[in-house]
């Protein structure tokens, strides 16, 4: 059975994206790829891995979802774990990879969570080439690359790219 919750989050980038909520390996119809390099993009012949997010230690940890992973894939403390109840962030042609050349954070970066229940340790979601697959994963504001989860570890890769969202996509403040 699927649960289908619908909810808005406003960033403190005033970006708006929309999350749905689902568990054990659900999917929604138009999940966010993580190898396209914009929302819109599907040529691709490799097992899709969509964004996700979910609850763990307080906070709100963007991850990675699959067909097969049965849950959000998610990063902590130098290990990986699977969360069963989690939201998957909807495709949106606003959306696109990119990276930063200035080396801080983008102006258009989306805040995918947070490391604390208050939010003050915002967590940026990005991706980075793992053995030759994107992976999706996360940035903490002070962190130097792009945490992502492979063999069951926690991997930070410094050469990595921004999930980014179009200036037509930021709304102002209400």
């Amino acid at each position: 059975m699927m649960r289908y919750f619908c909810c808005y989050l406003f960033l403190s980038l005033n970006v708006q994206a929309e999350w749905h909520s689902y568990s054990r390996g659900e999917l929604p119809e138009q999940p966010m790829p993580v190898t396209a390099i914009e929302a819109t993009d599907t040529n691709t012949t490799e097992a899709q891995e969509y964004v996700c997010r979910a609850h763990y230690n307080k906070g709100l940890h963007p991850g990675k979802i699959t067909e097969n992973s049965k849950g959000c894939i998610i990063t902590s403390a130098g290990r990986s774990s699977r969360r069963l109840h989690y939201e998957v962030l909807l495709k949106d042609s606003q959306y696109y990879w990119g990276s930063d050349v200035s080396g801080g954070i983008p102006e258009q970066a989306m805040i995918g969570g947070a490391e604390d229940a208050n939010g003050d340790y915002p967590l940026y979601i990005c991706r980075a080439k793992w053995q030759e697959k994107y992976q999706v994963g996360k940035i903490l504001r002070i962190a130097r690359g792009c945490k992502i989860a492979a063999h069951g570890r926690e991997r930070t890769v410094r050469d990595f790219e921004w999930l980014l969202v179009s200036p037509q996509k930021v709304v102002s403040p209400p």
